[in-house]
């Protein structure tokens, strides 16, 4: 059942229902879908309506104080689906490495391992419409440094696909227009007594009732809603220690350089190269995707021409980069009295392309969503996005290119030439100043899962420490975000966490 709340003079909160949402994004729906299916009864609170509004998107501008980044109200739709709405359809599951602490990155590891979540994985890809993935391949005679990685499209619109499923089940009920605008806590503080919400043309507040609660809100939201709720806790549900809207991440993207190569070697379509796990391991960098994208002649005439001369001209004119060209062989000209090794030839270059990386993001409390003094219009505070990167989410895009690089001039397909910045002993990295695109719109680590309250907000089964009914959905648990975009991530823990609800629930548990 969907019920408008600016439509209806009494929404349906009269009973208790097992679950209540808030959120009916790709968490929320995943989330509903497998507690009915277990036979729970489940309450979807949506903030916008069934097509995007002024009126919804506004409730989440905010103010960016860090690292230039979009625009809050850009960066996420508020209506039924959400962000599915317009997302470009990539998913990819995170590797077996990414659950597990890295020596060299401080807040890494996380509580649980990818075995907890993969029984979930055939149902996710099908729940987004995506063919199983096959096992990554590491490249001939890389020397261990890099694998080929593979990655599904479909820009699945989960309003489109689930609306009318959702419309009809007797045991999910989706108010929407209803805006979460506090978490009171019951008595004694050890659980929440509710979701209270409002609609757009009423000042009325609501309250839902169930057994257990969950957040489902997006990256940001999700820590905009704890710091903004509990009057008997002035720091925020689950801040006692801190630690809510800290590790903000995203996956930084941005070009890297180009590359020229022969057809022969299979670069004329896009590739997507990433280091392996032993080689990040050894370099102390996370993990980062290199994609290889042909650029069509015929959209960018004279690409290769200029690509070859660049590449001639950063050899030629630097004295270190000639001795590198002589030690992997070339076989170009250089005006002057350069001599270069004319040992055998390289193929001829009739692909050219550009290498655009996207790059995990290393945990960093001081990255981070805060609350401001500006108010939306219920009264809420709204958000303040600091977004920083650190020197080692430079090294990191710097080591993968390099390899890159490496692989191309010791195989003979090609050669690579790398942006100045990146090569630089500074911890600059191009953002929408420079415009870059910057970043995937990739809203993580908030709330992060952590083995106890010491390190995270919520644990192993997403609830939040120390508040028995309420837990969270969606990327802002993650401990750290890997390269791989994270939607199938998000169905998997979210199909999970029904299962644990279902089960919870199943036992008598409040």
């Amino acid at each position: 059942m969907i019920v408008d709340l600016d439509k209806t003079p009494a929404p349906p909160v009269d009973a208790a229902h097992d679950v209540c949402i808030a959120g009916a994004g790709v968490a929320g729906i995943v989330l509903a879908r497998r507690l009915a299916a277990l036979g729970r009864s489940v309450l979807v609170l949506e903030a916008g309506g069934l097509e995007q509004s002024d009126e919804s998107q506004d409730i989440y501008k905010g103010r960016i104080v860090g690292r230039d980044y979009f625009g809050l109200d850009v960066a996420r739709l508020r209506y039924f689906g959400g962000t599915s709405n317009h997302w470009g359809g990539t998913s990819r599951p995170l590797d077996a490495h990414d659950f597990l602490p890295a020596p060299a990155i401080a807040g890494s590891g996380w509580p649980i391992r990818r075995e907890d979540i993969d029984p979930h994985l055939a149902e996710a890809c099908a729940i987004l419409d995506i063919a199983p993935f096959p096992g990554d391949a590491e490249l001939p005679y890389s020397g261990g440094a890099l694998r080929e990685v593979a990655f599904r499209f479909n820009a699945l619109r989960f309003r489109t696909k689930y609306l009318e499923e959702l419309r009809a089940s007797p045991r999910i009920t989706v108010i929407l227009n209803a805006n979460l605008l506090d978490i009171p806590l019951a008595a004694g503080g050890g659980a929440i007594a509710g979701f209270v919400f409002r609609g757009y043309d009423t000042a009325r507040p609501w309250q839902a009732r169930a057994r257990h609660y969950v957040l489902a809100l997006g990256g940001i939201e999700n820590a905009r809603a704890l710091l903004n709720a509990g009057a008997e806790r002035p720091a925020g549900l689950g801040n006692d220690r801190g630690l809510v809207g800290r590790y903000f991440m995203d996956h930084p993207q941005v070009d890297l350089g180009y590359y020229v190569a022969a057809k022969e070697f299979g670069i004329d379509q896009p590739r997507f190269w990433a280091p392996m796990a032993s080689f990040m391991r050894a370099k102390g960098i996370g993990g980062c995707t290199v994609m290889l994208e042909p650029v069509d002649p015929a959209t960018h005439p004279g690409f290769l021409q200029r690509a070859v001369l660049g590449l001639k001209a950063a050899v030629c004119a630097n004295a270190a980069g000639l001795r590198l060209a002589r030690a992997l062989r070339p076989d170009m000209a250089c005006p002057g009295p350069h001599v270069v090794n004319r040992s055998p030839r390289l193929p001829a270059f009739d692909v050219s392309g550009r290498l655009f990386a996207m790059s995990e993001q290393i945990p960093n409390p001081d990255s981070r969503v805060l609350v401001g003094r500006d108010l939306d219009r219920f009264g809420r505070r709204r958000a303040v996005l600091d977004w920083r990167l650190s020197p080692l989410d430079k090294k990191t895009l710097r080591v993968s290119a390099l390899a890159v690089g490496e692989y191309f001039a010791g195989r003979n397909i090609g050669r690579v030439h790398l942006h100045d910045w990146l090569l630089a002993d500074d911890p600059f990295i191009p953002g929408l100043r420079e415009g870059e695109q910057t970043a995937g719109f990739h809203h993580m680590g908030t709330t992060r899962m952590g083995a106890s309250a010491e390190t995270g907000v919520v644990d192993r089964d997403c609830r939040v420490f120390g508040i028995d009914n309420l837990h969270i959905a969606g990327s802002s648990v993650f401990p750290t975000g890997g390269f791989a975009n994270p939607t199938l991530t998000i169905v998997q823990l979210a199909l999970r966490l029904g299962d644990r609800l279902a089960a919870r629930l199943r036992q008598g548990g409040g």
